[in-house]
């Protein structure tokens, strides 16, 4: 990479080591073109190349490099990164915004190890749902706010470290320490693994029921998440067998999300009447609470397809009279 080593004490850059896992920056750029022509060149390297991506990024910003091309700010020049990023491949430009997520969030905002973090990319980026993260200081809200299927930091941290762990695995040591070496010859007979078979290869297989997970998670410091697990989800926590899917953590999102709609009463009705050419006129947009009252209106005046109007009000209530309000 073209990298000008400087202090980091000078340029405010912390240096992540990645023990050969990614790519590590250890210094600052000079020229905005050094930093945008290694952003490109870590796109084609997919998840191993996203550390780069997001570390070159947070330089542009913090060194503003973004001047040498005439931009006021950051944010008036991410539309010009996102296109040269979108001629390496149609799809590029989101993967950046999705690791832009996944490094501020859980790499600056809750430190995660990136080595580990990277290994549960795509399951952080669906538990990312449930953060209350402010945009401008991303400082993540202290409390939950369930209305908004939003998590506090100290349960979405428990979380997010969780599933990380889940889904890297523990090390041999620390599951032979807990399990012991008759336990896991038990679990390797039924599972019938090889005689070579390590520890982890082992509970892979086998799963775990919540019991011996609990002191898994427990000998590595994590043991207050199954807690926060089976709080949010209702259900008890297991290793399946086999490996921990994305499916699995998209069941946590999705037992806030679903409580949230369960709790939001609010009722849209379109209101308006068919004309005599045809069509609908939506006159106004009301919202309702269970009880019928009415909580907005938004006036509306407009003529539309009846095929428009069927695709606009789908899953809404609709009070349309007949020709010219008859």
């Amino acid at each position: 990479m073209a990298l000008v080593k400087k202090s980091r004490e000078a340029v405010g850059i912390e240096v992540i080591q990645t023990n050969g896992d990614a790519d590590v920056i250890t210094g600052a750029y000079a020229t905005l073109g050094d930093a945008v022509k290694d952003i490109l060149v870590a796109l084609k390297d997919g998840e191993r190349g996203r550390l780069t991506i997001v570390k070159a990024i947070d330089q542009i910003s913090q060194l503003e490099l973004y001047t040498q091309e005439g931009f006021g700010s950051m944010a008036a020049y991410m539309p010009k990164l996102f296109e040269l990023c979108n001629e390496v491949s149609w799809k590029s430009a989101s993967s950046v915004k999705h690791s832009l997520t996944w490094y501020r969030l859980y790499i600056k905002a809750l430190e995660y190890d990136p080595n580990e973090a990277l290994k549960a990319i795509s399951h952080l980026g669906i538990l990312a749902r449930l953060a209350d993260m402010n945009r401008k200081t991303n400082e993540l809200a202290e409390d939950d706010n369930l209305e908004k299927a939003k998590l506090g930091r100290v349960k979405f941290d428990d979380l997010g470290r969780l599933v990380v762990r889940l889904v890297a695995g523990f090390s041999n040591n620390v599951i032979f320490q807990v399990l012991g070496s008759v336990r896991l010859d038990e679990l390797q007979a039924k599972v019938k693994a090889p005689a070579g078979a390590t520890p982890k290869q082992i509970i892979a297989a086998s799963g775990l029921p919540r019991e011996e997970l609990f002191d898994l998670l427990d000998a590595v410091g994590l043991g207050a998440s199954v807690d926060t697990y089976e709080g949010v989800t209702g259900k008890e926590l297991v290793l399946p067998a086999g490996r921990w899917l994305t499916a699995h953590t998209q069941e946590i999102v999705d037992a806030l999300v679903k409580k949230e709609e369960e709790a939001d009463d609010t009722v849209q009705v379109y209101i308006g009447y068919e004309p005599f050419g045809g069509g609908v006129v939506v006159e106004r947009i009301e919202y309702r609470n269970a009880e019928g009252i009415v909580l907005v209106t938004i006036q509306v005046g407009e003529t539309l397809t009846s095929e428009m109007f069927k695709r606009i009000s789908k899953g809404a209530v609709t009070e349309i009279a007949g020709e010219e309000g008859d």
